[in-house]
């Protein structure tokens, strides 16, 4: 029978490639390019080599050539490679198949330990992450009961806190109530008696000032009579000024007429004598020239007049705000009086006391009445420069 096995190279190699993938690597990887079924068939043959040397002593020589030579015998062996299959015997073809089979096992049991070590670790794994969220609740759980208690401790000491803020602030507000009523007691007390030496004095030092005032008073009132006195010379000098510009303004109007009749009297002269045109007209000149500084002056003259008026009305002006002071000085004496007379009470020295203010009360209405009478009278003066004024400001234009 021979080789009853029988493959052909690409269904060999798919086999039993398993059992020298390693060599069919570096072979193919070598400079020297082999054949993958050569070396194939030469890895499996020394495999095969070593199990038979290990069986037999028949072997063993087979084994010393192998490793003096560094070649398998395939036909001791029972493998023979042709140009299109490979040829094994029965005994050969065993070995072979329990070579595939034991690396199939080893094979699968790498598998397998591999599977089952993912496996374990997946496991492992989900069981950490378990134990991790168990611990996670029961911290989260243990936490919220530790907050839960500190919470009501900080409760309970700020309603303790709170009521004890009560109570003293009620202890408090009692003393504090009996306290300031005894203070406003002897208080009122000093006070009261404080008061009326104060009083004594007070009233002593208002009947001094009112004496003192009406004093200065009196002579005020004096002063202003002979300031009142004073504004008939106001009046005079406003009558003088007034004549004055009454005469200022009759020669501006005459100068304006003569102005008018020269001009006049010059254009004839023009046109009736031709011949003397010239001459004539350079006296026009000088006649003109001689007019407009006449006009010069009058209206300086009438400038420094009208700042005269208005110096007099500046001092008028400063003796109505003495009037109105005046009258002010004297209110308020009027009503010093009045607090006097209300003060004074039914004794004869209060008696006395009162005929001497009527007295001084007579002479202040008696002043009063001048000083208005006096600013009546500044009041028309102010009228009559103002209207002056306003006629000579049309005229010096």
């Amino acid at each position: 029978v021979g080789y009853p096995q029988r493959y052909s190279h690409s269904q060999f190699i798919s086999r039993y490639r398993t059992l020298g993938i390693r060599e069919m690597k570096k072979a193919a990887k070598a400079k020297t390019k082999v054949k993958p079924i050569a070396v194939l068939v030469d890895t499996i043959a020394k495999k095969m080599a070593l199990i038979d040397s290990k069986a037999s002593s028949a072997d063993e020589k087979v084994g010393k050539k192998s490793k003096s030579d560094g070649k398998v015998d395939l036909l001791a062996i029972g493998v023979q490679v042709g140009k299109t299959k490979v040829f094994l015997r029965r005994r050969a073809f065993d070995i072979i198949e329990k070579m595939r089979k034991d690396f199939m096992v080893s094979a699968a049991r790498k598998v397998q330990a591999v599977a089952r070590g993912y496996i374990q670790y997946r496991t492992f794994n989900e069981y950490g992450e378990a134990n991790l969220q168990l611990q996670c609740w029961t911290r989260v759980i243990i936490a919220e009961r530790k907050v839960q208690t500190a919470r009501e401790r900080f409760n309970a000491t700020r309603i303790q806190t709170a009521y004890r803020k009560i109570t003293a602030r009620q202890k408090y507000n009692q003393i504090l109530v009996i306290a300031r009523w005894c203070q406003r007691m002897q208080r009122g007390a000093a006070g009261r008696a404080q008061y009326k030496a104060v009083d004594r004095l007070r009233r002593a030092a208002i009947s001094v000032q009112c004496a003192v005032r009406v004093r200065k008073a009196v002579q005020m009132l004096e002063s202003l009579k002979a300031e009142a006195k004073n504004l008939s010379n106001i009046s005079e000098e406003r009558d003088k000024f007034r004549d004055r510009m009454e005469e200022m303004r009759l020669e501006m109007e005459r100068l304006k007429e003569e102005k008018k009749k020269e001009a006049e009297e010059a254009a004839k002269k023009k046109a009736a004598l031709d011949s003397s045109k010239e001459s004539d007209a350079l006296n026009l000149k000088d006649e003109i020239k001689r007019l407009n500084n006449e006009l010069s002056t009058a209206r300086k003259q009438l400038v420094e007049e009208q700042q005269r008026s208005q110096e007099a009305l500046a001092a008028m002006q400063v003796k109505d705000k003495e009037l109105e002071e005046a009258k002010e000085s004297i209110d308020g004496l009027r009503s010093e009086i009045e607090l006097l007379k209300s003060q004074a009470g039914n004794t004869q020295a209060a008696a006395n006391g009162s005929d001497e203010e009527e007295d001084l009360l007579r002479k202040l209405n008696d002043a009063l009445a001048e000083s208005t009478e006096r600013g009546k009278e500044i009041k028309k003066l102010k009228k009559e420069l103002r209207n002056s004024s306003s006629a000579s400001k049309p005229q010096s234009t």
